[in-house]
């Protein structure tokens, strides 16, 4: 098994953001109750590099898909503190997986 080199992991990884982002603009939208919708297949491209590529660069590629949408504004998010809420929790997330792993 060949190793790959940083340059093919940078090119695989804007493919698969850019293949992430184009698949989470479609949307299906029903009549629920509180309206919203929802994108199937959107997480797919990152899933699939974390599988060839593994975890740390799936977590660094789901994190800046995360990001882009932020930027980009598609990210639909109410109120201010439910967005600080669920950012917290993601990175007190990611603390107990660093201290899991070096203490």
């Amino acid at each position: 098994m060949q190793k790959e080199s940083k340059s093919e992991l940078v090119v695989t990884s804007a493919l698969a953001l850019a293949a992430a982002f184009l698949l989470g603009l479609i949307k299906i939208s029903s009549p629920w109750l509180y309206g919203g919708s929802v994108t199937l297949f959107s997480m797919v491209p990152i899933i699939i590099i974390s599988f060839k590529m593994g975890a740390k660069t799936g977590f660094v590629l789901g994190i800046n898909y995360g990001i882009l949408k932020l930027i980009l504004g598609t990210s639909n998010f109410i109120f201010l503190r439910a967005f600080m809420f669920n950012y917290f929790r993601l990175f007190i997330g990611i603390w107990f997986y660093w201290c899991s792993i070096f203490f």
